[in-house]
């Protein structure tokens, strides 16, 4: 596919960009740099989307197609199709791809099955599991998911969010866990609960309730809880809406009353490094690979347009 380099959308990104200067440290030592832009297809209405060391994976959810992109925007493979069978996919609902293993994994919701592929892109097993997976992230060897259960005295009294652990040649473990009290108010358990996302050797497990706790683990152990909070933070916000770990920073989308997207950096040792802000919901962080975030934007044609940016600091 032939790379498209919109100057003037570079352009306009890099005036967005320049928007979080006032919010940077007093070094102002945050960098957010465009590296490349190109048109992708297959994305449909619902894009589901995956950055690894070599490769960008987009989907739409409900094609059973994954398009695999790699970083100068040029599409190298495309593969799977809509189906029950080996291979096929009712839905791609979450996928990652197992660094060490060079091993792809993706979750149909619909057929609760997890389906491997090697690094040819080729079927090499499928796993049926029991519950319905809230997110799957990769670790090492592990794959970790995030499952919502009824709490042990019955699902009257709430749920319990589990992130576990699953080694693909050991046993599986309970990292830690989320009880959701029982609500009328469906939101309780859409808005509420947890959130992962990883690097090479972090966890971080982004508790969302009125006093959101982030927990951060090496290798599985070590557990650190962040002491961020709404204060710290100095954002005005209504709600959390997603976790990005990078190489030695997260990012907090954070979302505002008037529904626009404020992505909120953050290094280990808690510092803010600033924000960048999203004015419109057409353009939002998808995924973020070591220090490269994967951006999309939607043009007036309904197409999509992924952006790479870098960052530094």
């Amino acid at each position: 596919m032939t790379v498209v380099r919109n100057f003037a959308f570079i352009f306009i990104l890099m005036f967005v960009i320049s928007g979080c200067s006032d919010r940077r440290n007093s070094d102002g030592k945050l960098s957010i740099l465009p590296v490349i832009s190109f048109e992708i297809e297959g994305a449909g209405s619902s894009p589901i989307v995956h950055a690894s060391k070599d490769y960008i994976f987009i989907s739409d959810m409900l094609d059973g197609i994954v398009n695999v992109y790699n970083y100068e925007g040029n599409k190298i493979k495309t593969f799977g199709s809509k189906g029950k069978g080996p291979g096929e996919f009712l839905s791609v609902s979450m996928l990652c791809r197992l660094e060490p293993l060079d091993e792809l994994v993706i979750y149909d919701v619909y057929q609760k099955r997890l389906s491997f592929f090697n690094k040819e892109f080729e079927l090499s097993n499928t796993v049926n599991i029991q519950e319905y997976l809230l997110s799957i992230q990769p670790l090492q060897n592990n794959l970790l998911y995030v499952t919502r259960k009824p709490a042990e005295n019955g699902m009257m009294s709430g749920f319990n969010d589990l992130v576990t652990m699953k080694n693909i040649s050991s046993d599986e473990k309970i990292i830690t866990k989320k009880f959701l009290p029982a609500s009328d108010d469906v939101l309780t358990y859409v808005d509420k609960g947890l959130l992962i996302d990883t690097n090479s050797e972090n966890l971080f497990v982004l508790n969302r309730g009125d006093d959101f706790v982030i927990e951060q683990y090496v290798n599985g152990t070590n557990k650190k809880i962040w002491k961020l909070n709404k204060e710290k933070i100095n954002i005005e916000f209504t709600k959390l809406n997603s976790i990005h770990c990078g190489s030695n920073f997260i990012i907090l989308n954070l979302v505002k009353a008037d529904n626009s997207m404020n992505y909120a950096f953050f290094d280990f040792d808690e510092q803010f490094l600033g924000e960048l802000n999203m004015n419109t919901e057409n353009e939002y962080i998808i995924d973020v690979h070591k220090n490269k975030l994967i951006k999309l934007v939607t043009d007036e044609n309904g197409d999509y347009i992924c952006s790479i940016m870098e960052v530094k600091f």
